[in-house]
């Protein structure tokens, strides 16, 4: 999978470091995210004629992230995700043996704004799309279960191509993910509406293997042979079932993931059952919805405080008094 641009032993390092990644069930974002950034890390170090592990110091991995950002113009995200890859990378090689302490262990993580999901849908956007997709053709009933079970749960795409009938708990309205992102196993409600759509496909489903070879996916593709579909499948149809509703901006299966989030803490649930639902691993990336919710809030207090807007009176009040 991984490719080797690089014939010495950083070069095999690095090959060796995303093959325990993929080991590790990575998503594939993450693995070409960490490909692209150490990749380009490594040129760095060719240019400076290292070579070996052992030549990677606190000075080179300084120079490096100030040639990133002066010379590349990285934004303080992008300059995140590589010290991030680099912080990985070098705690792999002092696990291994191939250095002897740490370069990135006097580092911080450099500062960069949290990232606050851009696209979040609203209740009424949320309902147009899926009342747009609740149709009686064969097809129209599974896009309609997908992103009912999208909205429902908040689980990621790649979850969802993962998920097999026997994953549906019928009787408590529970899904379980298998084997989710970082290998862990968790289970997610559902709810009625979820589940409802969810039973209205199962039959449409049966139709299509009928002269096929049984299938454990959960999520078919309609044309014959019906084979499980992937990631790009998914996407496409979650993009297009939003573009026929006109809704604006494209809205990716990870907006219903924001979405699920968002509605939910507005609706007064605690953070740690979102994060329990959603599967972070720390609470820290579960508050960014908390973020989302807070700009209603203000709004709502400009909006209905009546001492909001009273600062120019009072500033006007206080002119006068003097």
């Amino acid at each position: 999978m991984f490719g080797k641009p690089f014939v010495n032993a950083c070069g095999s390092a690095l090959a060796t470091f995303l093959l325990c990644l993929q080991a590790r069930r990575c998503s594939p974002c993450t693995l070409r995210s960490y490909q692209n950034c150490l990749y380009a890390f490594l040129e760095f170090l060719q240019s400076h004629d290292v070579d070996t592990p052992l030549g990677i110091t606190q000075e080179l991995i300084a120079q490096y992230l100030v040639f990133r950002r002066s010379v590349c113009q990285n934004s303080p995200g992008t300059l995140r995700v590589h010290w991030y890859a680099l912080h990985r990378f070098c705690r792999y090689l002092l696990q291994m043996g191939l250095i002897f302490r740490d370069p990135c262990q006097l580092f911080h993580q450099t500062d960069a704004p949290i990232r606050i999901p851009r696209c979040v849908l609203t209740r009424r956007q949320a309902r147009r799309i899926l009342h747009h997709v609740d149709r009686p053709h064969p097809k129209s009933v599974r896009d309609s279960a997908l992103l009912e079970l999208f909205y429902a749960t908040g689980i990621r795409c790649a979850e969802m191509t993962q998920l097999c009938l026997d994953d549906i708990n019928w009787e408590q309205a529970l899904v379980h993910v298998v084997a989710g992102k970082f290998a862990r196993d968790r289970l997610v409600p559902m709810g009625a509406m979820a589940l409802e759509q969810l039973g209205k496909y199962l039959p449409v489903r049966e139709g299509w293997l009928a002269n096929q070879s049984p299938q454990s996916a959960l999520w078919l593709s309609a044309l014959p042979p019906h084979q499980p579909l992937q990631i790009p499948g998914i996407a496409t149809i979650v993009r297009k079932s939003a573009r026929q509703a006109k809704i604006r901006p494209t809205v990716g299966p990870h907006v219903w993931r924001h979405t699920c989030a968002t509605h939910l803490i507005r609706a007064g649930a605690p953070l740690t059952h979102v994060q329990q639902l959603l599967g972070h691993r720390s609470l820290n990336t579960t508050q960014i919805y908390l973020r989302v919710t807070i700009g209603d809030l203000q709004r709502s207090h400009r909006r209905c405080h009546p001492w909001a807007n009273e600062r120019m009176i009072i500033h006007d009040h206080n002119q006068h008094a003097d």
